[in-house]
């Protein structure tokens, strides 16, 4: 509509016309014509459009010819196809000039009347074409940047309900994930010397379905910036060892052979130290899975230059030319056969992209082709200095101790998850009480006065952060942990505003609740 105004005054200034109307049409819709008008202060809008156009009259007649047409005013009133009323005074003769697409179909016109000396001249047809020709590569730009801009409002809308529909999703996962997962870590805690094969495959499925909700999650996150890295400075040599603890389990099931060839020291980064050891082990799992059983892979690093230069070499499937521009995009992966045998979904090497370029750096892939193997390069930034060096202890549950006694609150509407969970903290020395809703939370809190409450978030009638609210008003100090599916970064900033000291996601180790209760100044108060 800016445009048309802009349009239709400056069609009147140089013609020197009493007024002009700019109207677009498409593909002979006049029902949903738009118009602008331009003239004098003295003449009203409404007396200029009292008939609005229908393409009965000579504006359709220049629609469907598109063809300029000048009429004097003796011609006008004689013409077959002028409609309406004698024009007011002044207005006298016509003269219009189509509205021509790129592609050369009508989008309407522009219309004058009234010429100030005279009737309206073959130069002023001229000029009018001229300028209808400009409006209308005009209309055209701006129905264009128009509808770039539904286009773009449109993605960030769908961009949103994607984010909004993967954190439900990752929220419907989990949670039936959380109680099979605390399930299991009972059944090792009574028996951790012998446990049996069945329990273990159940494991390692387990692990293998939150790897695949992680993944889903994570690629959204990390493609749209929304993860903050938590950078020290880390020697190289320990996250490899690291990441060969995680992908061990598909090494030994397909019985490859691993060389490791880092330098112990003297390859130091500027890095988030759980985000690099989720890098080089997506690219060790990667290449496990397309090396057929009893593979060999080699993982390399060395300084080049100012870069950490760290390769990944495998002798399996390789990667044939057509899909290795392609092979860092979300979802493709190489032939995929009906039985599926290497699994995943194709976020691992697109997730190792995006954290990589967030840390400074670039990946690159390299194969001969199907059947010679691959070789993944990542290039981080060489950090002067010397690393932070931390000390890790192993995460075992069964040597992580709360304090004697500690009484902790479980809240969770999944009776499964509210009963595993509390059975485990028993097991681990706590006294428990578990509710399912929030009301029966806070009654129970008011006579239990426990040190620490591990809540879920999305309860009924009043949620985990109205929970949390609640019981930080009436307890104090007490360690609150929200214990939930929404992972998002969003959920983490909600948790901490509404009172949480944390955050951790379904499904969780039993180790990490322990420590939390254990390193808590709240809950060691509580106990003595």
């Amino acid at each position: 509509e800016a445009t048309l105004q802009a349009i239709t005054g400056r069609a009147r200034e140089i013609v020197g016309a009493q007024q002009a109307i700019t109207t677009t049409v498409f593909e002979g819709s006049w029902g949903e014509a738009v118009s602008a008008v331009s003239q004098p202060e003295e003449r009203t809008e409404a007396a200029a459009l009292a008939s609005p156009p229908d393409g009965s009259g000579l504006e359709g007649l220049v629609c469907e010819s598109n063809r300029p047409l000048r009429l004097t005013q003796a011609e006008l009133e004689v013409h077959p196809r002028r409609r309406g009323a004698p024009p007011p005074d002044g207005l006298r003769g016509w003269l219009a000039a189509p509205l021509v697409s790129r592609a050369g179909r009508n989008m309407g016109l522009i219309q004058l009347s009234g010429k100030h000396l005279g009737d309206f001249s073959p130069t002023d047809e001229d000029i009018l074409v001229q300028l209808a020709q400009m409006a209308s590569v005009a209309i055209e730009n701006a129905m264009l940047v128009d509808e770039l801009r539904h286009q773009t409002q449109r993605a960030e809308d769908l961009g949103r309900a994607k984010d909004e529909f993967l954190a439900m999703l990752g929220h419907e996962l989990r949670n039936p994930l959380a109680p099979i997962v605390t399930a299991l870590q009972i059944l090792r805690l009574r028996n951790p010397e012998q446990v049996p094969r069945e329990q273990e495959v159940i494991e390692r499925q387990v692990r293998h379905l939150v790897r695949l909700v992680d993944d889903l999650l994570d690629v959204s996150r990390i493609s749209r910036g929304h993860v903050a890295l938590q950078k020290t400075r880390l020697e190289l040599a320990p996250l490899v060892a690291r990441s060969v603890e995680l992908a061990s389990p598909i090494l030994e099931q397909k019985r490859h052979a691993l060389e490791v060839d880092v330098p112990r020291e003297g390859l130091v980064v500027d890095g988030d130290e759980e985000r690099l050891i989720q890098v080089v082990s997506n690219l060790l799992i990667n290449a496990a899975k397309y090396t057929p059983d009893e593979g060999r892979i080699r993982v390399s690093a060395a300084r080049v230059g100012s870069e950490i230069e760290l390769r990944v070499r495998d002798n399996g499937m390789g990667i044939s030319g057509d899909l290795l521009r392609f092979v860092f995009e979300p979802f493709v992966q190489g032939a995929r056969t009906l039985d599926r045998s290497q699994g995943g979904l194709g976020l691992g090497l697109t997730i190792v992209r995006s954290l990589v370029q967030a840390h400074g750096g670039r990946v690159s892939a390299e194969s001969a082709g199907p059947g010679s193997g691959s070789e993944f390069v990542v290039r981080l930034p060489l950090a002067t200095g010397e690393a932070v060096h931390h000390t890790r202890t192993p995460p075992d549950a069964a040597h992580i101790a709360p304090h004697p006694g500690q009484r902790v609150l479980v809240v969770d509407d999944n009776v499964d998850a509210a009963e595993l969970l509390a059975q485990a903290l028993t097991r681990a020395g706590c006294e428990v009480r578990v509710a399912t809703d929030s009301v029966s939370a806070l009654d129970i809190a008011r006579e239990f006065a426990p040190a620490a409450g591990l809540l879920d978030i999305g309860l009924p009638v009043i949620d985990g952060y109205e929970l949390a609210r609640r019981l930080r008003e009436e307890h104090g100090a007490m360690l609150l942990v929200a214990v939930t599916g929404y992972g998002q970064a969003a959920d983490r900033v909600r948790a901490r505003e509404a009172g949480f000291d944390e955050h951790v996601v379904k499904p969780v180790a039993l180790e990490v609740l322990l420590r939390l209760l254990a390193a808590h100044p709240a809950t060691a108060r509580a106990s003595n």
